[in-house]
Order: structure tokens, then C-alpha cells, then sequence
């Protein structure tokens, strides 16, 4: 009974029965980093933005078919109180890649994934300091783009 159960796995594993395989496996957007390409491809900063270089940019799935993304201006006059008020909030706080200094924060031309449960950094105001996207993975576009007002 071993020796047929052995034989079994051998099969299996030869066949790739089980392996998670990720979707659109042809597709050079199925993976993550493809994603932030296809973005950075199709988007058209607002006016009065920075050349994309200059911003740090986060992205996270909002849903099956839908990315958001928040790209900001690092600030490089950290202040350390700050930061540790956004790292008291916990791992998942996304206030941590703008309040922080490298390598917990972001610098610019940086860009990272964040898991569902991460919240993207948020800003209420700087204008095109702070620029808010939605991507369509299905329709392969930018839904919405926006910079922030001026408080």
C-alpha cells in the first residue's frame, strides 16, 4: 500500500497536479510587478505634477479586477515622533512609507506592494504632492486620477 501511495506523489508531482499557478500565466501583467508596469505605462500624471520619477508609489488590490495606488513626494524632514506615532498603529498602517526614513519609509523612484489588509498612505491635502489612482486590470486603464487639494 506504501509503494502505490509513493508512486501516487511521484505522479502527481510530475503532472503539477495541485500547484498553485498564478492567473493569466501568459500574460506579463500576472504578476505583481507587471501590474505596476502596466500602470506606470497608462497613466497620465495631472497637471502640475512631478515627473514620475519623484514619487514614491504604492499600490495594493482593491478588489479581483481593480488596483489603487497612492504616489507621494517623500518628505525628507522626518520627525521622529511622527513616525513612531504611524508604527504605533501596527505593520498594516500605511502612514509608516511616508512618515518614516528608509528603509521602513519610502524614498523617490521607489515603489512597493502592499497586501490587502495594509492601508495605502492617505494625505488630505499637498496638491499634486500626494496623487490618488484606480486601475481597471480588466480594461487594462486608469479609471480615476486625482491630486489632492490644497488645505
Amino acid at each position: 500500500m506504501m509503494k502505490r501511495f509513493a508512486i501516487l506523489i511521484v505522479v502527481l508531482a510530475a503532472t503539477g497536479c495541485g500547484s498553485a499557478q498564478e492567473p493569466y500565466e501568459d500574460d506579463p501583467k500576472s504578476t505583481k510587478a507587471g501590474l505596476m508596469n502596466a500602470i506606470e505605462n497608462r497613466v497620465e500624471l495631472p497637471a502640475g505634477s512631478k515627473p514620475l520619477d519623484r514619487y514614491a508609489r504604492t499600490y495594493k488590490f482593491a478588489s479581483e479586477n481593480r488596483i489603487s495606488a497612492a504616489y507621494f513626494i517623500p518628505d525628507t524632514r522626518f520627525i521622529n515622533d511622527a513616525c513612531q506615532s504611524a508604527k504605533s498603529g501596527g505593520s498594516k498602517n500605511g502612514q509608516i512609507v511616508m512618515l518614516c526614513p528608509p528603509p521602513d519609509g519610502m524614498k523617490a523612484g521607489e515603489r512597493r506592494w502592499f497586501d490587502r489588509e495594509t492601508y495605502l498612505p492617505a494625505q488630505s491635502d499637498g496638491g499634486c504632492s500626494y496623487i490618488e489612482i484606480e486601475y481597471s486590470i480588466t480594461f487594462d486603464t486608469v479609471i480615476t486620477i486625482r491630486c489632492n487639494g490644497n488645505a
